[in-house]
């Protein structure tokens, strides 16, 4: 089966849980005998190079003049796209270009996209689009509801199918040392991850002698600001600034942890929150309705504390550091969890979505619209003839 993926935001700044994800994806169908086709807007960010070239991918860098206008651009893409004659084209991220090409596309392609977290980044594109769309692929149930009850998709057209991840095949080490080892990965981010809630909750342990480190993995625009918050824990060796990491060296990070912390606003189904879990993390994470609550059962296998509530979490780490043996009860839960989403899990739904695809645009084939109007946060206020114009004087 012959694949495109298009995610024309690997070259960066952003990279987050839906970018890592592609690679194990693209991996798993590739070992499976599939063809896929990456499509990126360059060369990939170089955190993402090595994993995307170690996936088997065919990527596609420059199919398009940077310096055109996005409605040009659009059925250019579109042609190579119906000449290549894909079964599977699928969204990822892509906030115009993928889109534009919808109405393009020939009638036999089957069309995805991918709703990676409960916001309107991803919710608005299916609404402008969705008689373009055979099917949406939601990380949580939440995104699934959403996709239902406002993006004019029905039940059939949608499939939940979350993140799959690498999994510990052993369950984890209970911890002889008294020092709480705290792990976040992810951007270092205020909007979503709300990074300075994680500020607080380190200088409050600091203030009251918790025997704690904390390793942070990843990097994001809050990072000079979240390093200068925390210079003293770093300076005494509480906290440790680790940066962009692979894979592997998160997998091997988690292994050597207790407890996961995520103090994010909104996720779809976080993938560093699973992850952790699958390698013997228990996580104390915010109680926010997508994702979270699929995998954290609050008291079980970790603690659910509302969007802010630092003290709340204080409180709950503390009690891990002060209760070795609930810990390693509840890290042994969230291990059984966490193990159900293994890459070779998600990647065999894909395939299942893919196949009830192809049959449903045999019987239902979409029609292509060459006309179609562009979604609004590709449109401009100014006319066409004189963006064109612009961009040829622009261009010398």
């Amino acid at each position: 089966m012959r694949i495109v993926i298009v995610d024309t935001t690997m070259q960066g700044p952003l990279i987050g849980g839906a970018q890592t994800f592609l690679p194990l994806l693209m991996g798993g169908l590739k070992s499976n005998g599939h063809e896929v086709h990456l499509v990126t807007n360059g060369e990939p960010d170089k955190r993402m190079a090595d994993q995307i070239t170690a996936s088997g991918a065919i990527v596609h860098t420059s199919l398009w003049k940077k310096n055109k206008l996005v409605q040009d651009v659009a059925p250019v893409f579109a042609r190579w796209v119906n000449e290549l004659q894909p079964a599977i084209y699928i969204i990822s991220v892509s906030p115009d270009i993928g889109w534009l090409a919808l109405p393009y596309l020939d009638s036999t392609i089957a069309t995805f996209t991918i709703g990676h977290t409960d916001s309107e980044t991803f919710y608005a594109p299916v609404r402008h689009y969705h008689s373009f769309i055979t099917k949406a692929i939601a990380v949580s149930d939440q995104v699934n509801e959403e996709y239902i009850a406002s993006c004019n998709l029905s039940p059939e057209q949608v499939n939940w199918i979350p993140y799959g991840v690498n999994v510990s095949e052993t369950a984890p080490v209970d911890e002889k040392s008294d020092i709480l080892k705290l792990i976040y990965v992810g951007r270092i981010d205020e909007h979503q991850k709300r990074v300075t809630d994680l500020a607080a909750i380190v200088k409050k342990l600091s203030a009251l002698h918790t025997k704690f480190q904390l390793k942070v993995i990843g990097d994001g625009p809050e990072m000079p600001s979240f390093r200068e918050k925390l210079s003293e824990e770093v300076a005494n060796g509480q906290v440790e600034l680790s940066g962009w990491q692979t894979n592997e060296a998160v997998v091997a990070a988690l292994k050597k942890s207790s407890v996961f912390v995520l103090t994010s606003a909104y996720e779809g189904f976080c993938i560093a929150l699973v992850e952790a879990m699958a390698n013997g993390c228990t996580p104390v994470a915010t109680n926010i309705r997508s994702g979270n609550k699929q995998l954290i059962q609050d008291e079980q296998n970790g603690f659910l504390i509302e969007i802010g509530d630092v003290d709340r979490f204080v409180d709950k780490l503390m009690y891990f550091q002060q209760n070795p043996s609930a810990l390693a009860t509840m890290r042994h839960s969230a291990w059984q969890t966490g193990k159900k989403y293994s890459v070779a899990t998600m990647v065999a739904a894909y395939e299942k979505s893919f196949e009830e695809a192809i049959k449903q645009v045999k019987t239902s084939p979409r029609k292509t619209s060459p006309q179609f109007p562009l979604m609004e946060s590709c449109q401009s206020k100014y006319p066409l003839w004189l963006r064109r114009v612009k961009q040829f004087v622009s261009n010398g």
